[in-house]
């Protein structure tokens, strides 16, 4: 009986000991890579501040062409309003009465 306890405590102490090896090697890895990993975090935050700041530029953009858009629609609409429909029939009508005589004297009867 006091063997086996023997035999399970020394089992016990090579894993207590295999666990601990595994701990020391994952810390010293850790320490090692802390450069790199603080490098990442750097360079991450560099490009959110920059994606932040090209959002803005683009949101600032789109709404300036967006009021410009709306204004040069509006200027349209203003001057479709100012069209005088009645005079420019007027003016059809009589263009289509000068260029028919027109194309009597080119068209060719065979």
């Amino acid at each position: 009986m006091e063997e086996k306890k023997l035999f399970w405590l020394r089992v016990t102490g090579v894993c207590s000991a295999l666990i601990l090896a595994c701990m020391l090697a994952i810390t010293v890895s850790l320490l090692s890579f802390q450069p790199r990993i603080r490098s990442l975090l750097i360079n991450l935050d560099e490009i959110t501040m920059e994606l932040n700041e090209t959002s803005r530029e683009v949101t600032k953009t789109m709404r300036s062409l967006n009021e410009q858009g709306l204004s040069e629609v509006y200027e349209t609409l203003d001057n479709i309003q100012k069209i005088d429909i009645d005079r420019l029939n007027e003016s059809i009508d009589s263009l289509y009465r000068i260029i028919t005589p027109l194309s009597r004297l080119f068209r060719q009867d065979g």
